[in-house]
């Protein structure tokens, strides 16, 4: 078993911070409405309809009687504050991490490769 992993992911808007750590139960119901495993699911992280409904899993660990439509008004909130998508995915990822969907050294080996990939990207443009 991996040692010290951290009890969850925290988002923090403002003033706010929501927990976020995905149970099996919501990651069940992630799975059902993608149609995917929830690690497939992560190659749409690029649609705002697949990160929602994983923000939306990962805030009904802390926070009761989350749906959504709350979710999606939460990622409202995480943009109108300076966000953006891709770090709502990056935060995403981290809480997959925290909720034991990767071990952490898995976890720094992909998210070095996203950002290889989108520095790639940056930089053909």
């Amino acid at each position: 078993m991996e040692e010290n992993r951290l009890p969850y992911e925290t988002l923090k808007i403002g003033d706010t911070e929501y927990k976020l750590k995905i149970s099996a139960a919501s990651a069940i119901e992630i799975e059902k409405k993608t149609g995917k495993s929830l690690v497939a699911g992560m190659a749409d992280f690029d649609k705002l309809e697949t990160v929602t409904l994983y923000l939306w899993g990962a805030l009904n660990r802390f926070q009761a009687n989350i749906d959504v439509r709350k979710a999606q008004e939460i990622y409202d909130d995480y943009i109108d504050a300076g966000g953006d998508l891709s770090d709502m995915a990056e935060i995403l990822f981290k809480t997959l991490t925290v909720s034991g969907f990767f071990k952490r050294q898995q976890a720094e080996k992909l998210l070095a490769l996203a950002e290889k990939a989108e520095s790639g990207a940056v930089q053909e443009s």
